[in-house]
């Protein structure tokens, strides 16, 4: 994508296909952006600008999309399996909807963990 380009679709805004991101600090938004984008095609996430169409631009490196996704990723997924069993101790009967709110987690996290700890033995569903 050239400046120009770059340029036109900035001045279009925000829209179910378009998110704008000011820089990659905003990582846990930037990371639920980028995955539900990932589930359909012509959606696109611009770094160093604002939501209001703010050109602030964005300091990278080379290490720069290891650091903000390699680092998110890892951090929730290494979390939200404890976090779900904790709290299906104190409420077994909780749904995956209700743990997601809980969480602050997407529902799609949530199931993510869930079969990760069915995976490692460390949860099993009893009941209907």
């Amino acid at each position: 994508m050239n400046i120009a380009a770059l340029r036109t679709l900035i001045a279009v805004g925000e829209s179910p296909t378009l998110e704008l991101k000011k820089s990659t600090a905003e990582k846990d938004r930037a990371c639920r952006s980028l995955c539900a984008f990932a589930n359909d095609q012509g959606r696109q996430v611009v770094f160093g600008v604002t939501p209001l169409g703010k050109v602030v631009g964005q300091y990278v490196t080379d290490r720069t999309p290891e650091e903000t996704l390699g680092k998110t990723l890892g951090k929730t997924l290494e979390k939200t399996p404890d976090l779900i069993l904790k709290r299906l101790r104190g409420a077994p009967g909780s749904s995956i909807s209700e743990l997601a709110q809980q969480l602050d987690k997407s529902s799609s996290a949530v199931e993510r963990a869930i079969r990760k700890l069915r995976g490692q033995g460390k949860l099993q569903r009893i009941g209907p």
